[in-house]
């Protein structure tokens, strides 16, 4: 038991919960609040027994930002004793142990950290990957929907109005959130990791985000409640389903009875021509012909407009309404003023007379 512990405290390891040297402690009932000690510089007291090295591609929008950010990328990595490769030719983004590499768990962290970077998360997020208590996780939501005009709807109800949805979420679950494509790439807590996920999977189901935000904030109301921190909230929080709306039944098509024979040949225009016996007339003769039915079919047009026409009952025409002077019914006349006028009427007419009588004279 003894050669056991010295090589367990040797490799840096702790005891067993099961065994002696765990004592006589009590079984742990939250995983979560259990103190994890930090590995620090010096504690690994052999080199790595190998190389290992991870390689990422990145699209080629993404050139452009890393060969800017790839002395910051340096430095980072140099902190750790990692070295990082950028092959812009390939597209590939390499990370890769040294001999002075102390922590053998920072090439996974560094490997998760070019992951993001690839899918549009910025140096200064990626870099909480190498923080304690933190981890990333990018999720795949490209392949949950069946149409891809779906998949945009439900994106951009994850996103909301000017990233409104996206930024509570952030705020509830204390991560950082990156939708690029048909990936989401989420930084922060394993819980709060956990919880976006189960988000983002609902809500590409159909379910809204604002539901879900709703249920979030009530667990967290919960967990600062002393008095609800320890229970059983399933019965407390909402439960939301997916709902679909109803298509309209389409007509089912009745089938035609079976037939193995194949459909008949149709006849082409050669065909019908012998069949009538056209096909061997000169063109002076299809033209006569063909003059001939137009003729037939017009005269047959012609008679019946007028079988029509003698067809409609007589209706006898609409008179036009001629309207009747109005005699104006007043006594109120100036006799005078009217034999003035008649008397001025009968002058111009005979001075009309006279020069029409000396004009035929000369």
């Amino acid at each position: 038991m003894g050669k056991n512990k010295k090589i367990r405290d040797e490799a840096g390891q702790a005891p067993d919960s099961d065994g002696e040297e765990a004592g006589g402690s009590e079984p742990v009932t939250n995983a979560w609040n259990m103190p994890v000690p930090k590995f620090k510089k010096g504690d690994m007291r052999h080199g790595l027994v190998e190389m290992t090295s991870f390689s990422v591609n990145f699209p080629e929008y993404r050139e452009a930002y890393l060969k800017k950010s790839l002395p910051i990328l340096e430095k980072i990595m140099k902190e750790h004793n990692i070295k990082i490769v950028l092959d812009c030719p390939k597209g590939q983004l390499t990370v890769s142990t040294t001999k002075d590499t102390w922590d053998p768990y920072a090439i996974m962290l560094a490997r998760d950290l070019i992951k993001l970077i690839s899918r549009h998360v910025t140096i200064e997020k990626a870099v909480k990957v190498f923080d304690e208590g933190v981890t990333s996780e990018i999720l795949r939501i490209k392949g949950m929907c069946r149409d891809k005009e779906i998949f945009v709807k439900r994106r951009n109800r994850l996103l909301g109005r000017d990233n409104n949805t996206l930024l509570a979420l952030e705020k509830l679950t204390d991560c950082t959130i990156t939708v690029q494509g048909g990936t989401v790439a989420i930084i922060g807590p394993y819980k709060g990791v956990l919880k976006v996920m189960s988000v983002v999977k609902d809500c590409m189901s159909n379910v809204h985000p604002l539901h879900l935000l709703n249920s979030l904030h009530l667990q967290k109301a919960f967990s600062e409640d002393p008095s609800l921190k320890d229970e059983d909230w399933s019965n407390l929080l909402p439960v939301y389903k997916a709902k679909t709306a109803q298509k309209k039944k389409k007509p089912k098509k009745q089938k035609k009875p079976y037939n193995p024979l194949p459909p008949p040949q149709i006849e082409s225009k050669m065909d019908k021509e012998m069949e009538e016996g056209s096909y061997f007339l000169t063109m002076i003769e299809k033209k006569k012909k063909q003059t001939q039915q137009d003729k037939e079919q017009q005269r047959a047009r012609s008679d019946k407009i007028q079988a029509e026409k003698r067809a409609l009952p007589y209706v006898p025409p609409e008179e036009p309404v001629v309207k009747k002077a109005k005699v104006s019914k007043s006594d109120d006349v100036d006799i005078e003023k009217l034999k003035k006028k008649v008397s001025a009427q009968k002058k111009k007419l005979k001075k009309k007379k006279s020069k029409n009588e000396s004009t035929a004279l000369d």
